[in-house]
């Protein structure tokens, strides 16, 4: 799934906070605040109102550790453009086509 629409988020599998990140960084027009509207969205039908919440700006969001006892507020501002820079993403592709697993470098 590249990006889909909301009537194709409800019939997809739920992914989690980082592959939101990763599909929303390769997305040209995404914004932190769009991410952070998608993650929002992904996790609205799951009853998650204790694990995530939004947060007091478009950039916030609260997110429950199962760890913790006192939830965290995130500020999402320049998290794609960090996903976007990171080397690693811009390498694995590569990475998995040359992989010595014929299967994995098959499938790339």
């Amino acid at each position: 799934m590249a990006r889909a629409s909301q009537s194709d988020l409800n019939q997809t599998d739920k992914r989690g906070l980082l592959w939101l990140l990763d599909e929303e960084a390769i997305f040209p027009g995404a914004s932190d605040e769009s991410f952070v509207e998608r993650l929002m969205l992904q996790y609205s039908d799951r009853n998650s109102e204790d694990l995530i919440k939004k947060g007091p700006t478009e950039n916030n969001f609260i997110l429950q550790h199962f760890q913790g006892t006192n939830p965290v507020l995130y500020n999402a501002q320049g998290w794609l453009k960090s996903s976007r820079e990171s080397p690693y993403s811009k390498t694995a592709v590569q990475l998995l086509h040359d992989s010595a697993d014929k299967n994995m470098s098959d499938l790339f």
